[in-house]
C-alpha cells in the first residue's frame, strides 16, 4: 500500500471504467471511455519520472483509444509504451502488450463483421 498513491488510484479507477463500458453502447459508452481517459492521463502527468508505471499509463491510454475505435490514437500511444518498455525490463508490461495486441485482433475482427 506504500506505493499506492493518487496517480495509482487514478489508474486503476481509469482501468475500472473500461471494463465498465465493455458491457456498455452509446452514450454510456463514450462516457465511460472519456472518463478513463481522463483518468489514465493525470496518473501519466502525476508520474513523469517512473518509466515502468508509464509504460502501463500508455497502453491504458492506447486500449481507451480502441475502445472508441481511434485506431491512431491507439497505435501512438502503444508506440510511446514501447519506446519506454527500451529502457526498462518488465515482463508485465510485455505480457499487456500481448493482451492489446489480442483485443485490437478482435477489435479489427467484429468491425469486418466477424471475417
Amino acid at each position: 500500500m506504500a506505493f499506492f498513491d493518487l496517480a495509482e488510484l487514478s489508474t486503476t479507477l481509469g482501468t475500472a471504467h473500461q471494463i465498465a463500458a465493455k458491457h456498455l453502447e452509446g452514450t454510456g459508452r463514450t462516457a465511460r471511455v472519456c472518463h478513463s481517459e481522463g483518468l489514465v492521463r493525470a496518473a501519466l502527468a502525476a508520474r513523469p519520472d517512473h518509466r515502468r508505471s508509464q509504460s502501463f499509463d500508455h497502453l491504458g491510454l492506447a486500449r481507451t483509444h480502441l475502445m472508441a475505435g481511434e485506431v491512431e490514437g491507439a497505435a501512438e500511444e502503444t508506440a510511446r509504451c514501447l519506446q519506454l518498455l527500451g529502457t526498462v525490463r518488465s515482463r508485465r508490461v510485455g505480457d499487456r502488450l500481448g493482451e492489446l495486441h489480442q483485443e485490437a485482433d478482435r477489435s479489427r475482427t467484429r468491425g469486418q463483421g466477424g471475417n
